[in-house]
């Protein structure tokens, strides 16, 4: 029995709980980690399976986070958006079996990723406070 052998194989973050631009939040410290596996008619992450034919839009937001370059990959379906989360070393646009588009993107965080940030800075000032007097 032969198996197919996959386009492209590589570790990403995903998820179908962002529905806009891609952001920093809480939703990507809970996404799936799962090998993205890209064939000529279909692509698999986990357990999800995307054919390739049920790809309405794909588009490739290219960003840096912290100095190293970042790229999300949107895909939408008519039943989901999914967007997939890649290391720098993997470069998913090289390889993608159709249309898409890039577009450079500034990662914004969410207002509860920010509260949650202020919030540890604040105590974090406060045990540094508590500490020198």
């Amino acid at each position: 029995m032969k198996t197919e052998k996959p386009i492209l194989t590589c570790w990403v973050k995903a998820t179908t709980r962002e529905k806009g631009a891609p952001r920093l939040s809480l939703n990507w410290a809970t996404s799936r980690r799962a090998p993205f596996r890209l064939f000529g008619d279909r692509i698999e992450c986990g357990d999800w399976t995307i054919p390739v034919d049920a790809v309405r839009e794909a588009v490739v937001h290219k960003s840096l986070i912290r100095l190293a370059p970042a790229c999300v990959l949107v895909l939408r379906t008519d039943q989901e958006v999914y967007q997939f989360g890649f290391n720098p070393w993997c470069a998913i646009d090289r390889h993608l079996p159709f249309d898409y588009e890039t577009v450079p993107i500034k990662l914004r965080y969410s207002m509860l990723s920010l509260v949650i940030r202020l919030a540890l800075a604040g105590y974090l000032l406060y045990f540094v406070w508590s500490a020198l007097t």
